[in-house]
């Protein structure tokens, strides 16, 4: 996504924020989400994760299409997509175990 914010508005400014804001959520959130994910179903976890991070690139495509794509927007869907990010990153680690035996 980096990639096309850059071409589509020439700004390195915007595709770093983009970057930043992809990569903040691993920061912030790889804790809590351990707790979580820990506490709460893994495959529920990793459907919810991938759906949203579906519907961030939905939102994307769709603004897009209809003339409405803006920055905000992009920047809404990187903040979703670290999000998911790190939830999947999480559970695929803690989920390894039971699934491949020793």
């Amino acid at each position: 996504m980096r990639l096309v914010v850059l071409l589509i508005t020439g700004s390195a400014t915007h595709a770093s924020t983009v970057a930043a804001l992809e990569v903040l959520p691993f920061l912030l959130l790889s804790v809590p989400v351990g707790i979580l994910v820990d506490r709460s179903p893994r495959r529920l976890l990793l459907a919810a994760a991938s759906l949203a991070s579906l519907l961030g690139t939905a939102a994307v495509a769709v603004a897009y299409a209809v003339g409405a794509l803006s920055m905000g927007v992009i920047y809404a869907a990187a903040v979703v997509w670290g999000v998911a990010g790190v939830v999947v990153g999480v559970a695929q680690v803690a989920a390894l175990p039971r699934l491949v035996p020793k």
